[in-house]
């Protein structure tokens, strides 16, 4: 996967699955 190439994209899913764990809780 190109994701770890890509320190950008790497943040933006970083903060995406932050968001999802803190709207399961």
């Amino acid at each position: 996967m190109a994701v770890v190439d890509n320190p950008k994209l790497l943040a933006e899913a970083e903060a995406l699955a932050r968001k999802m764990f803190e709207d399961m809780e």
